[in-house]
């Protein structure tokens, strides 16, 4: 799930296809017209209503929650792994900047307390998320 619009769809799948992550769907928000790319009306939960929507339709399945630091995505999975701590692998979120504000270290700290794993990396960090994942399926087993 993001927030980003469907022109990001490429992108995304390059993401998931290079760091061999399971497939599966892809839900982001319709093409903005040209008219709404100065005054657009996207829906402020519509991270946090899709991923609780899967969440609840997904029967016992574990989740890997990637964000980063530049928008509410540390807020948003600081709630959804409160509501759903046994569904949830790890958490990662990537930093977009060089230096790390202060409200973003209080949503990592809110985060970090939720009891999920979770990891903060740097956006030219290299992180095996394929072999991370794959470790933590077996532990979860």
């Amino acid at each position: 799930v993001s927030k980003s619009e469907s022109n990001f769809f490429g992108m995304l799948t390059s993401f998931i296809e290079y760091n061999k992550l399971p497939k599966g769907h892809l839900i982001l928000t319709p093409y903005l017209k040209l008219s709404q790319l100065f005054n657009p009306k996207k829906k402020h939960n519509f991270k946090t209503t899709n991923i609780r929507f899967i969440m609840e339709n997904s029967g016992a399945k574990k989740f890997v929650l990637f964000g980063d630091d530049s928008q509410r995505d540390m807020e948003i999975y600081s709630e959804i792994s409160r509501e759903f701590p046994d569904r949830i692998l790890k958490i990662y979120i990537r930093q977009t900047k060089r230096k790390v504000l202060l409200h973003q270290k209080r949503m990592w700290e809110k985060l970090k307390s939720s009891g999920v794993p979770v990891e903060y990396f740097k956006a030219d960090s290299e992180v095996d998320v394929a072999n991370e994942i794959v470790e933590l399926k077996n532990s979860s087993s």
